[in-house]
């Protein structure tokens, strides 16, 4: 019995880059659910067929989206979305009238989760600060029961 071993086709595009890509869609579904997605996205690339990036941040019940998901952390994922970036997390702390410490809290929980991408800038003169960014200009939130 001889193991055969196919070479995968050259890829024009490079595979893995540092850029962040942005999430389509944020949903709920189960672990094996996911992994399932994820199995036929690589049956489908190993069988030849191209597929568009496609980026999702899965939450595993309607809990643990409202855990990461509070009212608070909504307003701020909100501000940042609306106002497109913070240049630090003071700016956005007082743009929310909220304590830098709370802020900064919340948006780790959201930088976590993908929802927000966080990035050390220098600041001539002053040293570093963290510059907050939507990942996305367009989120989807689908809900399955």
């Amino acid at each position: 019995m001889t193991n055969k071993r196919t070479k995968a086709a050259p890829v024009a595009e490079p595979v893995f880059t540092d850029e962040l890509r942005a999430p389509q869609e944020v949903g709920i579904e189960s672990e094996d659910a996911f992994f399932a997605n994820v199995r036929q996205a690589v049956k489908d690339r190993k069988d030849g067929r191209r597929l568009a990036p496609h980026v999702s941040v899965s939450f595993q019940s309607p809990a643990a989206l409202l855990a990461v998901l509070t009212p608070k952390r909504y307003a701020l994922f909100e501000a940042v979305k609306e106002h497109g970036h913070f240049d630090s997390i003071e700016d956005l702390a007082r743009a929310l009238e909220r304590d830098r410490a709370a802020v900064s809290r919340d948006l780790r929980a959201l930088t976590d989760a993908g929802l927000l991408q966080l990035r050390e800038a220098v600041f001539p003169g002053h040293g570093k600060r963290t510059e907050i960014a939507p990942v996305a200009d367009r989120l989807h939130v689908e809900l399955v029961l």
